[in-house]
């Protein structure tokens, strides 16, 4: 049985530009590619509240890019979620509030 194919049609093109200038951006800055390598989680979490804020205080564009806040706030959410649902980024997870696994009654005995 095949998978069904994802309707990607249904994302914004013109978020998906947003975040590919975003990473454009970063590639030429530091690398391309580069938050593969991984980074702890509350840098990168801290970067998107910045980005937020700023957007929320009514400040549209980031100062050094001049793109929008919101794009570079996207730009994080897709690390993190790339980091957590990816094996081996565990060594970044530095989150100070993180709610333990609950205890399975098996593992009581």
């Amino acid at each position: 049985m095949t998978e069904p194919k994802l309707p990607i049609q249904l994302i914004s093109p013109l978020f998906l530009e947003g975040l590919a200038t975003v990473l454009q951006y970063g590639a030429n800055k530091y690398a391309s590619n580069n938050w593969l390598r991984g980074m702890s989680y509350t840098t990168v979490f801290g970067g998107v509240m910045r980005h937020l804020w700023a957007w929320f205080r009514g400040e549209t564009y980031d100062p050094e890019t001049k793109l929008n806040h919101l794009y570079h706030a996207a730009c994080g959410l897709m690390f993190l979620a790339h980091y957590a649902e990816t094996e081996g980024y565990g060594m970044f997870d530095d989150r100070v509030f993180k709610i333990p696994e609950p205890v399975k009654e098996e593992d009581l005995v």
